[in-house]
């Protein structure tokens, strides 16, 4: 999803939360449609989008209208028209996503991922009423539960896009990171090991909402498990009871972003140095 619609192809700057939709994510979904394939993975994260999986519906030929029954945005949605391609019906559609957020609510798609992709404190609530009632809109199209779609564990990926694809293409749900760890068998080969070492570019309270470093530690059993991060924020401080047993950020705090992304390969290599040879 993020090479169609990622937080990296758009500038802080730029970035709109009413503006920017998923709809390249359904092009690049019916291209991969049109290979016959019998399992597809949807690499959920990294998004810039919070559009609850709109545009990419709208690609696959199902269409948010509004009330005079042009189509629309997330804002001004009055029903869902249209019907999927019936060779989905053939596919066995995956979910790999790395968190486990409902689509609404205080720990939902607006509330915890919508400031970094450029939401106002105002437009929060307004946002989150709005997937609110496309979770309805989902619901009367489908024919499922609106409570249900809302309040899965993941529909709030990729900007409520985990909504969509659950309830219009049947998808079944995983954890992306559980799914890369099985593929190299992860728990066996960690099984003697003293610690394992995990990251990712910044620690913070989202870090335990599924993400890969705490499915890392998940898996890792009793083995004792650092996390390093280019940042670890104040709510993430080291430890984190239950998860890691140190969080060591790597990066310069005086130094600006774009110069520690530079050296962040550098950056790791001496924190991890330094943090073992104090164990």
């Amino acid at each position: 999803l993020a090479e169609a619609a990622g937080i990296h192809l758009v500038a802080p700057e730029h970035r709109d939360i009413w503006a920017a939709d998923t709809r390249g994510v359904g092009q690049l979904l019916n291209a991969a449609l049109d290979t016959a394939p019998q399992k597809l993975i949807i690499g959920l994260g990294g998004s810039v989008t919070t559009d609850g999986g709109l545009g990419l519906l709208a690609a696959l030929g199902v269409t948010a209208v509004d009330a005079a029954g042009e189509p629309t945005d997330l804002r001004h949605a009055a029903r869902i028209t249209g019907e999927r391609d019936p060779r989905w019906n053939d596919i066995q559609v995956v979910i790999a996503g790395d968190v486990d957020n409902p689509l609404c609510g205080p720990t939902g798609a607006a509330a915890v991922f919508g400031p970094q992709k450029g939401a106002t404190d105002e437009d929060i609530p307004e946002l989150d009423k709005s997937l609110h009632h496309w979770a309805d809109l989902l619901a009367d199209f489908t024919g499922t539960d609106g409570t249900t779609i809302r309040d899965t564990p993941g529909a709030g990926a990729a900007g409520g896009v985990g909504a969509a694809l659950l309830s219009v293409l049947h998808a079944e749900m995983r954890s992306g990171a559980d799914l890369l760890l099985d593929l190299v068998d992860f728990r066996s080969k960690v099984a003697d090991a003293d610690f394992v070492l995990t990251g990712e570019g910044k620690i913070d309270a989202q870090t335990g909402y599924g993400k890969a470093p705490a499915r890392v530690a998940h898996s890792a059993g009793n083995v004792p498990v650092v996390a390093f991060g280019g940042r670890v924020d104040a709510t993430a401080e080291s430890p984190v009871p239950g998860i890691f047993i140190d969080t060591v950020a790597i990066s310069d705090p005086a130094s600006p972003l774009e110069e520690n992304l530079v050296n962040a390969a550098d950056s790791l290599r001496k924190a991890v140095a330094s943090w073992l040879a104090a164990q």
